[in-house]
């Protein structure tokens, strides 16, 4: 009896102990994953954001993390660039709910984008926007890699320059083939040519994906109001002997008269 009881008590340990070995080798593995698996993601990551930027993208590290209980790609330190000058954009951290096998595989990964903070340095922007080409803003792969993305938001984006604005949080949300932009709640940056429009607007856009693919021409439309106006205006994006243009046109749909001396820049309410 003895015996049996010392057998059953040591195949009982040889259990347990092989229960744990392999729980053990489990979270080994569990663990392993989360930490050499981005990084054998971030090469290919970074080739496919430039692939539908246009652009030279840098990442510095990746991570998998928890996000609103939902797991998702956590990417730090991304760098925007092209050769020659210096980051047009920066961001702290972007996490991206995709499907990273996909992603791996550099197929379309329709997904959500959720960015922290961006910084645009504003005279980058400007020298890159002088040098741009048509190819480069109408191209396939920039054009589908919007049609993929299900929804971005940027909730703090600041731009550096003479003077630092920041704008306020910033959400695109795909429509089938539409983009839609929108912005609520925008601070006004008032100045001796620019109109006292109050203190905050809300600002909402939208373009057509599929058409400005196959027209090589981009017609966006916006809004801008606050309970004092409503602003509606066309910004056009079009390639002519394989340079791009912009074209801005607006017009003032409404306004408060009893605030119409307010929306009037000052050097033309100081003339005669």
């Amino acid at each position: 009896m003895l015996t049996k009881n010392i057998l059953r008590g040591f195949n009982l340990l040889k259990i347990s102990t092989w229960l744990t070995a392999i729980v053990s080798l489990l979270l080994l593995s569990v663990v392993a994953f989360f930490v050499s698996f981005p990084q054998i993601m971030k090469e290919p990551i970074e080739d496919r954001l430039s692939q539908m930027s246009g652009l030279e993208v840098s990442i510095n590290r990746l991570a998998l993390e928890f996000h609103d209980n939902e797991l998702v790609l956590a990417v730090h330190g991304v760098d925007v660039g092209v050769k020659g000058l210096e980051p047009i954009a920066s961001i702290d951290v972007l996490r991206w709910d995709a499907d990273l096998i996909a992603l791996y595989k550099s197929t379309e990964i329709p997904g959500r984008i959720d960015i922290n903070e961006l910084t645009l340095n504003n005279s980058s922007i400007e020298k890159y926007i002088s040098n741009l080409n048509a190819d480069s803003v109408f191209s396939s792969s920039s054009l589908s890699g919007l049609l993929a993305l299900e929804m971005l938001t940027v909730n703090k984006t600041i731009i550096s320059g003479e003077k630092i604005h920041q704008l306020a949080p910033i959400e695109l949300v795909r429509d089938e083939q539409k983009i839609t932009l929108s912005m609520d709640n925008q601070d006004v940056y008032s100045g001796a040519v620019i109109p006292e429009i109050g203190n905050t607007v809300n600002i909402k856009t939208s373009i057509d994906v599929a058409r400005a693919k196959a027209d090589r021409l981009a017609v966006i439309p916006f809004t801008i109001k606050n309970e004092d106006f409503t602003l509606s205006a066309q910004l056009r994006i079009f390639s002519q002997q394989d340079k791009v243009y912009l074209e801005f046109q607006s017009y003032i749909n409404s306004i408060d008269v009893e605030k119409i001396h307010q929306n009037i820049p000052k050097t033309l309410a100081k003339t005669k």
